[in-house]
């Protein structure tokens, strides 16, 4: 129904077609909140010992370029190095070992 001025008035009918329809009246149903993105990638991998510069250069191509070149991305990466030798390492092997760990800015690391 029309009032004088020739707006629709707002009865209880009308209000109810408002808010079925597409930019109707912005008291009607919330809109659904916007998916919730994942924000973070945590991944895990063994690196073989015989080819690890081929296997690194893989996973920085699949992996770490796809995550650094995101906008407002931040990326770390460890390296951990587990290496049991049976036959034992001699104190000139445990002292390059050590004097190498700490050129290369190794945060632990330990010879047991």
């Amino acid at each position: 129904m029309k009032s004088p001025l020739g707006r629709v008035e707002q009865t209880p009918r009308t209000l109810m077609a408002l808010r079925r329809r597409p930019g109707g009246d912005p008291g009607g149903e919330p809109a659904p909140a916007p998916e919730k993105k994942p924000t973070r990638f945590v991944g895990t991998v063994m690196i073989s010992a015989d080819r690890p510069a081929r296997d690194i250069h893989q996973i920085v191509e699949a992996i770490i370029e796809q995550l650094t070149t995101l906008p407002g991305s931040e990326v770390s990466l460890k390296l951990e190095i587990d290496a049991e030798v049976s036959s034992g390492l001699d104190r000139a092997k445990v002292r390059t070992l050590i004097e190498n760990a700490t050129t290369l800015g190794f945060i632990d690391k330990s010879i047991k």
